[in-house]
């Protein structure tokens, strides 16, 4: 998209969820979290697996306007019933792959691997 082209909203229309006024599919929401400097692991990848295809995201910020973020990385997995999840870390190496369930937040720390994230 240009710069200067008018700005889109994207809407999910998939079926299966007990709204039926809004029908959302399967997600997933991650909050990356390490130790030092760069606590938010701005520049990790993500690798979502589903088990036919993967899914991959950097965490970046910045990029030009209304591009890059920071704070939960959304992935919508389509009709995936189960998910698993790797992270590249920055400046350093793969993390393991761990299994998560859909339509969950997750917080994956580098240490401590991916916890579920609940509301306080």
């Amino acid at each position: 998209m240009a710069m200067a082209a008018s700005p889109a909203l994207w809407r999910n229309l998939g079926t299966g969820t007990a709204d039926a006024a809004l029908p959302l599919g399967p997600w997933l929401q991650l909050r990356l979290r390490q130790g030092g400097g760069n606590r938010d692991a701005i520049g990790a990848w993500v690798e979502v697996d589903l088990g036919q295809s993967t899914l991959r995201q950097e965490l970046t910020v910045g990029g030009g306007h209304a591009s890059g973020h920071l704070g939960w990385m959304h992935f919508g997995l389509g009709p995936a019933k189960k998910a698993r999840l790797r992270v590249f870390w920055p400046h350093g190496s793969w993390g393991p792959w761990q299994e998560v369930t859909t339509n969950s937040f997750y917080i994956v720390d580098r240490q401590a691997g991916a916890s579920l994230w609940r509301a306080p």
